[in-house]
């Protein structure tokens, strides 16, 4: 009897501090954003939903993406917000835009790029410099 009472009493327990835990949690649609775009027209590539308002930023991902109401409510007292008055924004990505046989032909050569003497890269004194300066 002694056992089966105190089993009930962690299982209620766990139960409640899971509860307590889940209902602060903040889940990543609520999270604060880091940067908000505002008043754009906003083109997001879906067939749900092709064009938005305003777009939400946390860290380097787009969380969120609808009207300005629904985006507003992610700004917190540190969120950046900027003002696209109407101009068209796109997602976009970092493209190094290097050609495959370019890039690879490349990588047979030394990369002198920066060098200022061909007979002494990076500006490299000749060995005998370097046994007189430590003396």
């Amino acid at each position: 009897m002694k056992n089966y009472a105190l089993r009930l009493v962690l299982q209620m327990l766990a139960l409640m501090i899971g509860a307590y835990l889940l209902s602060h949690a903040q889940s990543p649609s609520t999270a604060p954003a880091d940067t908000i775009v505002l008043h754009g027209r906003v083109y997001t590539e879906s067939a749900k939903q092709p064009w938005a308002q305003a777009v939400a930023i946390r860290g380097a991902r787009i969380v969120a993406v609808g009207s300005d109401a629904e985006i507003e409510k992610l700004c917190a007292p540190g969120t950046k917000i900027i003002d696209a008055a109407g101009r068209l924004v796109l997602p976009g990505f970092v493209d190094s835009h290097i050609h495959f046989l370019d890039g690879s032909l490349s990588l047979a050569r030394v990369n002198l790029e920066g060098a200022r003497d061909a007979g002494r890269p990076n500006g490299a004194r000749p060995a005998a410099a370097c046994r007189s300066s430590s003396s």
